[in-house]
């Protein structure tokens, strides 16, 4: 007897692009999965592009996010496994919350606000968003010397099988809203 496989739907986090979950998309894909993994609103095209547009990111938020996903669930015929690391850790959360997904895997997921106690290596991580009161509100690109900060949180973290540091490539890396 076969049996259905549920739809995947991959949610990156910030400062990437949809295209950090290609290599466990294709995999996913291969063994018979439907398999999505959407940008956020508002980063369309290709990672070029996004980085052109960058400005068109500023003031994005969680809610926003989460309703273009929960929109996205909704022309789907059936509740899928929702999957996210980061920010889109956050977002499985908050989608499974609201009754949207069949199951969720949330890797390392960032905290929701108001979380008020942290510990001093998320503190260091995030110090590259944090630090500077002129990206509050604002955008952040992902540089070499942010990626290496971020490293410090997630040491060898294997995703879409590279290591951290490869975020950011010219390939994955995107500007992040600053929320």
């Amino acid at each position: 007897m076969e049996t259905e496989r549920p739809h995947l739907m991959f949610i990156h986090g910030a400062w990437l692009s949809a295209r950090s979950w290609e290599t466990y998309a294709d995999y996913f894909g291969k063994k018979g999965y439907d398999v999505s993994a959407p940008e956020w609103p508002r980063k369309q095209g290709d990672v070029e592009e996004i980085r052109e547009t960058a400005d068109d990111s500023a003031g994005l938020g969680v809610t926003e996010i989460v309703e273009h996903y929960e929109s996205l669930i909704g022309e789907l015929d059936s509740p899928p496994v929702l999957i996210g690391h980061s920010y889109g850790g956050l977002f499985v959360e908050l989608l499974l919350d609201r009754g949207l997904g069949r199951a969720g895997v949330a890797m390392s997921p960032a905290p929701p606000k108001g979380i008020l106690v942290l510990p001093f290596s998320t503190l260091k991580a995030a110090s590259p968003a944090l630090a500077h009161p002129s990206k509050w509100h604002g955008i952040a690109p992902l540089t070499r010397v942010v990626a290496i900060k971020l490293s410090y949180g997630v040491p060898l973290l294997l995703l879409a099988g590279l290591p951290l540091l490869a975020f950011a490539s010219r390939r994955r890396a995107t500007p992040a809203p600053d929320f």
